[in-house]
């Protein structure tokens, strides 16, 4: 497995939490949210490792539906308390996502001057 790819320990927390295995769906949710974010690829082979990579500084990469997904299964689980903590990260990260798209496209396209219409 790739240890550099957030969808994947979500993926996996899913299967454990449908076997019925709450704790390691727990343990895998967790690990997917410390993924590092990196430039490049999600995933470097094996023993390759990247010197651009280890000189960035160490940012997260977060993945909302993983949030959502942990999210839904503390409520069924009983901890409406966590289950709300986790909702309210995704739609955080949701809506950072969104904000930063928009301020690049706000970049990128300038505004049109004069007259086509």
């Amino acid at each position: 497995m790739c240890p550099k790819n957030p969808p994947l320990w979500m993926e996996w927390a899913l299967m454990e939490w449908s076997l019925g295995d709450v704790p390691s769906a727990r343990r895998l949710f967790n690990q997917g949210t410390a993924v590092p974010k990196v430039r490049g690829r999600a995933c470097i082979g094996r023993g390759a490792k990247s010197a651009t990579a280890n000189a960035l500084p160490r940012q997260m990469y977060q993945h909302p539906p993983l949030y959502e997904a942990w999210g839904k299964m503390e409520a069924e689980a009983g901890d409406a308390q966590t289950a709300a903590r986790l909702q309210a990260r995704a739609q955080a990260l949701v809506l950072d996502k969104q904000s930063s798209r928009g301020a690049r496209a706000g970049r990128e396209i300038p505004a049109m001057k004069g007259g086509s219409a």
